[in-house]
Protein backbone atom coordinates (compact mmCIF):
# COMPACT_ATOMS: atom_id res chain seq x y z
CA UNK A 1 0.00 0.00 0.00
CA UNK A 2 2.60 2.04 0.03
CA UNK A 3 4.48 1.57 -2.89
CA UNK A 4 1.62 1.38 -5.35
CA UNK A 5 -1.69 3.42 -5.83
CA UNK A 6 -4.67 1.26 -7.10
CA UNK A 7 -8.22 2.65 -8.70
CA UNK A 8 -11.13 1.16 -9.63
CA UNK A 9 -13.82 1.85 -11.73
CA UNK A 10 -17.68 2.01 -10.54
CA UNK A 11 -17.62 2.46 -6.70
CA UNK A 12 -19.26 -0.63 -5.67
CA UNK A 13 -19.26 0.10 -1.88
CA UNK A 14 -19.34 -3.20 -0.50
CA UNK A 15 -15.92 -3.93 -3.15
CA UNK A 16 -14.50 -0.93 -2.38
CA UNK A 17 -14.07 -0.77 1.25
CA UNK A 18 -14.10 -4.66 2.18
CA UNK A 19 -11.41 -5.23 -0.21
CA UNK A 20 -8.73 -5.59 2.40
CA UNK A 21 -7.59 -1.92 1.59
CA UNK A 22 -10.27 0.48 0.80
CA UNK A 23 -10.44 0.91 -2.80
CA UNK A 24 -10.59 3.90 -4.83
CA UNK A 25 -13.00 4.45 -7.50
CA UNK A 26 -13.45 6.24 -10.67
CA UNK A 27 -17.50 7.87 -10.93
CA UNK A 28 -18.88 7.19 -14.22
CA UNK A 29 -21.14 9.15 -15.57
CA UNK A 30 -24.12 7.20 -15.95
CA UNK A 31 -27.14 9.76 -16.76
CA UNK A 32 -24.71 11.01 -19.21
CA UNK A 33 -23.50 7.63 -20.56
CA UNK A 34 -27.75 6.78 -21.06
CA UNK A 35 -28.21 9.78 -22.96
CA UNK A 36 -25.38 9.68 -25.64
CA UNK A 37 -26.63 5.60 -26.03
CA UNK A 38 -30.28 6.90 -26.71
CA UNK A 39 -29.32 9.76 -29.18
CA UNK A 40 -26.71 7.45 -30.76
CA UNK A 41 -29.22 4.87 -31.12
CA UNK A 42 -32.34 7.28 -32.43
CA UNK A 43 -29.29 7.82 -35.01
CA UNK A 44 -29.31 4.72 -35.76
CA UNK A 45 -33.10 3.77 -35.82
CA UNK A 46 -33.32 6.74 -38.20
CA UNK A 47 -31.23 5.57 -40.68
CA UNK A 48 -27.56 7.56 -39.89
CA UNK A 49 -24.39 6.08 -41.38
CA UNK A 50 -21.98 8.67 -40.18
CA UNK A 51 -21.95 7.00 -36.86
CA UNK A 52 -19.03 7.81 -34.43
CA UNK A 53 -16.91 4.46 -33.92
CA UNK A 54 -16.65 5.32 -29.93
CA UNK A 55 -18.27 8.07 -27.65
CA UNK A 56 -16.08 9.88 -24.65
CA UNK A 57 -17.60 10.43 -21.59
CA UNK A 58 -15.97 12.41 -19.22
CA UNK A 59 -15.86 10.90 -15.59
CA UNK A 60 -17.88 12.91 -12.82
CA UNK A 61 -14.77 12.22 -10.74
CA UNK A 62 -12.83 10.42 -8.24
CA UNK A 63 -14.08 8.26 -4.64
CA UNK A 64 -10.62 8.53 -3.06
CA UNK A 65 -10.11 5.77 -0.54
CA UNK A 66 -6.71 4.52 0.87
CA UNK A 67 -5.51 2.32 -2.37
CA UNK A 68 -4.05 5.82 -3.38
CA UNK A 69 -3.22 7.81 -0.47
CA UNK A 70 0.86 7.03 -1.60
CA UNK A 71 3.46 9.12 -0.95
CA UNK A 72 6.23 8.32 -3.44
CA UNK A 73 8.20 11.11 -2.41
CA UNK A 74 11.89 10.69 -1.76
CA UNK A 75 12.89 13.93 0.35
CA UNK A 76 11.10 12.24 3.61
CA UNK A 77 10.68 15.72 5.39
CA UNK A 78 8.64 16.89 2.72
CA UNK A 79 6.82 13.55 2.92
CA UNK A 80 6.78 13.51 6.44
CA UNK A 81 4.97 16.97 6.17
CA UNK A 82 2.62 15.79 2.94
CA UNK A 83 0.99 13.01 5.78
CA UNK A 84 0.89 15.42 8.49
CA UNK A 85 -0.98 17.50 6.25
CA UNK A 86 -2.93 14.61 4.89
CA UNK A 87 -3.64 13.67 8.19
CA UNK A 88 -4.70 16.70 10.59
CA UNK A 89 -5.20 19.40 8.12
CA UNK A 90 -9.01 19.56 9.07
CA UNK A 91 -7.96 19.94 12.57
CA UNK A 92 -7.09 23.37 12.14
CA UNK A 93 -3.58 22.59 11.17
CA UNK A 94 -1.63 25.48 9.70
CA UNK A 95 2.33 26.14 8.54
CA UNK A 96 3.59 26.72 11.79
CA UNK A 97 1.89 23.67 13.86
CA UNK A 98 3.17 22.02 10.40
CA UNK A 99 6.67 23.17 11.50
CA UNK A 100 6.66 21.58 14.44
CA UNK A 101 6.99 18.19 13.12
CA UNK A 102 9.72 18.39 10.83
CA UNK A 103 12.84 19.66 11.38
CA UNK A 104 13.46 22.57 8.63
CA UNK A 105 12.77 26.19 9.22
CA UNK A 106 10.12 27.94 7.02
CA UNK A 107 11.85 28.88 4.57
CA UNK A 108 13.23 25.82 3.47
CA UNK A 109 10.06 24.02 4.29
CA UNK A 110 8.36 25.62 1.80
CA UNK A 111 10.85 26.06 -1.09
CA UNK A 112 11.39 22.58 -0.98
CA UNK A 113 7.61 21.21 -0.40
CA UNK A 114 6.72 23.84 -3.27
CA UNK A 115 9.46 22.61 -5.42
CA UNK A 116 8.50 18.95 -5.06
CA UNK A 117 4.78 19.35 -4.51
CA UNK A 118 4.01 21.93 -7.02
CA UNK A 119 1.92 23.76 -4.31
CA UNK A 120 3.04 26.21 -1.29
CA UNK A 121 2.13 24.46 2.53
CA UNK A 122 -0.29 26.69 3.30
CA UNK A 123 -1.94 25.60 -0.68
CA UNK A 124 -2.07 22.03 0.66
CA UNK A 125 -3.48 22.60 3.59
CA UNK A 126 -6.29 24.34 2.11
CA UNK A 127 -6.74 21.56 -0.84
CA UNK A 128 -7.42 19.01 1.56
CA UNK A 129 -9.62 20.80 3.84
CA UNK A 130 -11.40 21.44 0.35
CA UNK A 131 -11.50 18.09 -0.06
CA UNK A 132 -13.20 17.05 2.50
CA UNK A 133 -15.71 19.68 2.37
CA UNK A 134 -16.81 18.72 -0.89
CA UNK A 135 -17.05 14.75 0.88
CA UNK A 136 -18.95 16.25 3.35
CA UNK A 137 -21.63 18.34 1.07
CA UNK A 138 -21.55 15.44 -1.21
CA UNK A 139 -22.39 12.29 1.54
CA UNK A 140 -24.28 14.68 4.31
CA UNK A 141 -26.60 17.29 5.07
CA UNK A 142 -24.79 19.12 7.70
CA UNK A 143 -25.42 23.27 7.60
CA UNK A 144 -22.32 25.24 6.29
CA UNK A 145 -21.55 26.04 9.63
CA UNK A 146 -21.19 22.35 10.43
CA UNK A 147 -18.95 21.47 7.82
CA UNK A 148 -16.50 24.54 8.42
CA UNK A 149 -16.74 23.29 11.71
CA UNK A 150 -15.41 19.58 10.47
CA UNK A 151 -12.64 20.61 8.12
CA UNK A 152 -11.01 23.53 9.99
CA UNK A 153 -12.03 26.60 9.20
CA UNK A 154 -13.15 29.55 11.87
CA UNK A 155 -15.39 30.96 9.63
CA UNK A 156 -18.20 28.91 7.23
CA UNK A 157 -18.30 32.50 4.85
CA UNK A 158 -14.15 32.59 4.30
CA UNK A 159 -14.99 28.55 3.63
CA UNK A 160 -17.93 29.39 1.06
CA UNK A 161 -15.68 32.43 -0.15
CA UNK A 162 -12.99 29.87 -0.80
CA UNK A 163 -14.91 26.95 -2.41
CA UNK A 164 -16.49 29.83 -5.14
CA UNK A 165 -13.18 30.42 -6.02
CA UNK A 166 -11.20 26.96 -6.42
CA UNK A 167 -14.45 25.09 -7.24
CA UNK A 168 -16.51 27.59 -9.92
CA UNK A 169 -19.64 26.82 -8.04
CA UNK A 170 -21.00 27.69 -4.62
CA UNK A 171 -20.78 24.87 -2.05
CA UNK A 172 -25.06 24.86 -1.86
CA UNK A 173 -24.75 24.40 -6.14
CA UNK A 174 -21.77 21.72 -5.70
CA UNK A 175 -24.34 19.89 -2.95
CA UNK A 176 -27.49 19.95 -5.50
CA UNK A 177 -25.45 18.98 -8.06
CA UNK A 178 -23.54 16.11 -6.48
CA UNK A 179 -24.64 12.44 -5.61
CA UNK A 180 -23.08 10.22 -2.69
CA UNK A 181 -18.97 10.24 -3.29
CA UNK A 182 -19.08 12.41 -6.27
CA UNK A 183 -15.63 14.71 -6.52
CA UNK A 184 -14.94 16.96 -9.61
CA UNK A 185 -11.81 15.88 -11.77
CA UNK A 186 -9.78 18.64 -11.38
Amino acid sequence: PDEVAVIGVDRDEIFCELSGLPLSSVILNTKQIGFEAAALLARLMAGAKDLPSSIVVKPMGVMARQSTDVLAIEDRHIASALKHIREHACDGLDVDSLLKEVPLSRSVLERRFSRIIGISPKAEILRVRLDRVCRLLAESDLSLVEVAEKTGFDHPEYMSRLFKKKMGITPGEFRKNSGPGVFPVR
